[in-house]
């Protein structure tokens, strides 16, 4: 697969780029958007993704035509977690790593990394998928609401080199999608859900506009969170419809 790497000093939003250049892009090719300060970064929901100038890898992969269903695209949500899972355990040995539902990665309950899917489809088929990455790389202040975040030089102290730490991004990526490819998507969904964070714990939810104490069982293979609720009773929910909590107060 050809690779094509694009860089941009400053950008309203990665995954905003890489959509203006969906019918621009072949099939079979992957392009790569960065750059350095994102002024629109998005997170999950209406959260906004904010990082330092220049101290982060802030990313965007596109990807057409990636035969991929409409019923099944949890997939890609599971290639790119596994995939971004998979480099920060490498870069942190000895570390726990883990995939905080739907695809947040967290170093020792800490975010490290937050990714945002967003695809253009077509009837049952997925035309185009746009995949943005955001990793806490060197960056030692985090503000406000970002209390919960970290970074790998927070961890281990080391200085990493963004350009090269996105193309090691974009292979890790690339492995975990021909994995997809080969082995198919119960191996990748198997790979997700043994990564996922707090199985078997407690944690915090808001549903509506409550805050629970619930449970997590695992997930589901079309990306439903499995609960134990606290009345005892077992319930799936998808992403818009519950939020994990760090505190009581503090969602991320």
């Amino acid at each position: 697969m050809k690779t094509v790497f694009h860089r941009n000093e400053a950008v309203e939003s990665t995954n905003q780029w890489a959509m203006s250049h969906i019918n621009e892009v072949l099939n079979d090719e992957l392009h790569i958007f960065s750059a350095a300060f994102q002024s629109a970064g998005r997170g999950q929901g209406d959260h906004h993704w904010e990082s330092e100038t220049g101290e982060n890898v802030l990313m965007s992969i596109l990807l057409k035509n990636p035969s991929i269903k409409v019923a099944d695209q949890f997939s890609i949500s599971q290639i790119i977690a596994v995939a971004v899972h998979n480099y920060v355990s490498a870069e942190l040995p000895g570390k726990e790593v883990s995939i905080k539902w739907p695809n947040d990665i967290m170093v020792e309950s800490r975010k490290v990394a937050g990714i945002l899917i967003e695809n253009s489809l077509k009837g049952n088929e997925i035309l185009a998928t746009v995949i943005g990455i955001g990793v806490n790389l060197n960056q030692i202040h985090f503000a406000g609401d970002l209390q919960a975040a970290v970074s790998l030089h927070m961890i281990d102290g080391e200085k990493r080199d963004i350009e090269t730490e996105i193309r090691k991004l974009t292979d890790y990526f690339v492995k975990s999608l021909e994995t997809y490819k080969v082995l198919g998507a119960e191996k990748t969904y198997w790979s997700y859900d043994g990564r996922l964070f707090g199985v078997g714990t407690d944690q915090n939810f808001k549903l509506g506009e409550d805050i629970m104490k619930c449970r997590i069982l695992g997930s589901e293979p079309n990306g439903q969170l499995r609960l134990r609720m606290p009345d005892g009773n077992e319930r799936t929910f998808f992403h818009h419809e519950i939020a994990m909590c760090y505190r009581d107060d503090l969602l991320i």
